[in-house]
């Protein structure tokens, strides 16, 4: 069978999920997300990628995507869309009750996280996402926005509960809710990676997991909720 590029064409999105993909772009795909998680996005070679992948075209990645800031996107939308249709449950949940408060709404944003994703997946979307936030933070002129991929066509549900809080922090200007949305997303990517630490010295203070996770939800809740402007 002849190999097939999946380079996207200027405008069209990548696929929504892993099995789109074609067998060797898949691999590139789980061995891009680790080693980009472990090392830095831009501390990875394509050839670095190419060998962990266990391929022997070195050209293996601009032949599936073209370059390595379309394999961060196709990493990233792939695991957005798989976050998605958990938030889209808890979205029509959230819409049938009529229950449409900033805590379950923050709620309905993370714990998607937790249940969209095998445990080992969590660690490698939390660390790959933190590179994403993190990699141009030093560089003049970077915008908030600037480093994360646009995903909205791949995760609609998200794009309406990012709106539907917004709309319900009315007093908050839009680069401070960036920002606050930015800090919550940290701060429970960071969650996952104390949740494993916990987990393997057997030290978990909070008994259970419902607790444990009940609280980063309630941190995440409370960056959102500081008062604006803070009080003088």
């Amino acid at each position: 069978m002849p190999h097939t590029s999946t380079v996207r064409a200027a405008g069209q999105s990548s696929p929504r999920t892993l099995s789109e993909y074609s067998r060797g772009a898949r691999g590139l795909i789980l061995a891009a997300e680790k080693l980009f998680g472990e090392h830095g996005i831009d501390n990875v070679s394509m050839r670095q990628i190419v060998s962990a992948a266990g391929q022997a075209n070195h050209y293996a990645v601009q032949h599936h995507f073209g370059t390595k800031d379309a394999l961060v996107d196709a990493i990233f939308t792939i695991r957005m869309a798989m976050m998605d249709n958990k938030r889209s449950e808890h979205l029509a949940a959230l819409k049938t009750s009529g229950d449409i408060t900033v805590p379950n709404i923050v709620s309905a944003i993370f714990m998607p996280l937790l249940e969209a994703f095998e445990e080992e997946e969590r660690y490698l979307f939390a660390n790959f996402t933190y590179q994403i936030l993190h990699r141009n933070k030093l560089q003049t002129g970077s915008s908030l926005k600037a480093d994360v991929p646009v995903y909205h066509d791949a995760a609609p549900a998200a794009a309406k509960l990012n709106n539907m809080l917004k709309a319900r922090l009315p007093a908050m200007p839009e680069g401070v809710f960036t920002t606050r949305y930015r800090l919550a997303v940290e701060t429970f990517l960071s969650g996952l990676n104390e949740h494993r630490r916990i987990r393997i010295t057997g030290t978990n203070p909070y008994q259970t997991e419902e607790r444990f996770w009940h609280e980063m939800t309630q941190i995440a809740l409370g960056i959102f909720l500081t008062p604006y402007p803070p009080a003088p």
